[in-house]
């Protein structure tokens, strides 16, 4: 695996020479660039957008998976950024909270092949 400094040193040493003209995500989502940017606009969207936009699709392909598997009495409420709010009876909790974090590893484990991405979880009798 590469360090980050290193990864952060070889896009700015790509953009500098002229090597990047669009980035893509783990699952093939392109952004182009404009050739109007800055160098430093280019280096921060390449870092950016493989990341944020890889997230963006396990939360999507997430989302998509749980709501055919939540077990019944079980509700998305809301999405935000990377997160996803249920509400399922208290017997519930922790069965709908284990299929919810196994459920975001599995999929981000297929858009990030080379990093292991964790999710965090937690019960709560409100939503603050």
């Amino acid at each position: 695996m590469i360090p980050a400094w290193a990864w952060h040193h070889a896009i700015w040493k790509d953009v500098k020479d002229g090597k990047i003209t669009g980035v893509r995500t783990g699952l093939g989502h392109c952004r182009k660039f404009s050739r109007n940017m800055k160098e430093w606009q280019v280096v921060f969207a390449t870092l950016n957008y493989s990341i944020q936009g890889g997230c963006a699709e396990a939360l999507k392909f997430s989302v998509k998976e749980l709501c055919g598997t939540l077990p019944q009495g079980a509700h998305m409420v809301a999405l935000l950024h990377d997160e996803i709010v249920l509400e399922c009876g208290s017997d519930d909790a922790q069965t709908v909270l284990d299929l919810t974090i196994k459920t975001m590893e599995e999929i981000a484990s297929v858009i990030f092949q080379r990093v292991h991405m964790k999710a965090e979880g937690s019960i709560r009798d409100c939503w603050g």
